[in-house]
């Protein structure tokens, strides 16, 4: 059961048991107050609450955060919403700024979808927002509903352009014990501590695998890698530092050309959780 929770900004609830309350603002207390008060109402359901298109809520017009940016205890973030890439949406610079602060939640993908004429492609109608484009897939401990809210609330998702097409995870084995930590995860380990981080990527052959490290993008990737096949796995040698560290994957293509976008452009076809 899922809900988009209508207030300012709106959230999406998986898992309530009962409609998620935004309780109306008060003069006497800070302006996202109310935004705090659903996430609490949300969690005390067992729900897993997420931050619905950041950059139409939580960010102004030049991308800053406002008010609403500091709520606390967001499960996960839409950063992929409907057809616009990432980019478009400004989210990726939303989630890196809020985990080089210290935030900690993973990532979603929704199609936003509003427009029943927008999804068979007949004649000049086109298939650009369907359900499940993009696609948030996730890695539950077990096939029901209470373990695959949970995984979302653990942030164990992944996300690709289509539910067919690539696949991203990532994977570390700093805390010992193989890779036991994956998208989503937090590792504790002294300064110093030497691992590895597994990127394997599915149904990708051709396109470019992006690792990046905090503080992100500005930074530019960390490593780069093309897998030839459809089946492929990376290694990367990291290191714990002396401060809170994130790494993540992305696998980016040139998009193909259709009518209502007639120009090809370098676009996110999958991402994952950091």
């Amino acid at each position: 059961r899922g809900e988009e929770a209508n207030g300012s900004p709106h959230a999406t609830v998986q898992g309530g048991v009962d409609s998620i309350v935004q309780g109306a603002a008060r003069a006497d207390r800070q302006p996202f107050t109310h935004l705090q008060q659903s996430i609490w109402d949300a969690h005390s359901q067992g729900a897993n609450w997420t931050v619905a298109h950041p950059n139409d809520g939580e960010t102004n017009a030049d991308g800053s955060f406002n008010a609403y940016a500091n709520v606390q205890g967001v499960d996960l973030v839409e950063t992929w919403n409907g057809t616009p890439s990432p980019e478009t949406v400004l989210a990726d610079a939303y989630a890196e700024k809020l985990w080089n602060a210290g935030f900690r939640f993973g990532i979603a993908g929704a199609s936003d979808s509003h427009m029943r004429e927008l999804w068979d492609g007949e004649g000049t109608v086109y298939p650009i927002s369907n359900p499940g484009m993009p696609a948030t897939q996730l890695l539950s401990r077990a096939y029901n509903e209470r373990a695959i809210v949970q995984a979302l609330q653990r942030g164990h998702t992944s996300l690709s352009y289509d539910p067919n097409g690539p696949f991203v995870s990532i994977a570390t084995d700093l805390r010992g014990g193989g890779y036991t930590a994956i998208g989503g995860d937090e590792v504790f380990v002294p300064a110093g501590t030497a691992g590895h981080l597994r990127i394997d990527v599915r149904r990708a052959a051709g396109l470019d695998v992006f690792v990046y490290r905090a503080p992100g993008k500005s930074a530019g990737p960390l490593k780069s890698f093309k897998p030839k096949t459809d089946a492929e796995s990376f290694i990367v040698d990291i290191a714990a530092g002396d401060k809170p560290d994130w790494y993540r994957a992305e696998v980016r293509g040139m998009s193909t050309p259709q009518p209502w976008a007639p120009v090809s452009v370098d676009e996110v076809k999958a991402t994952v959780s950091p």
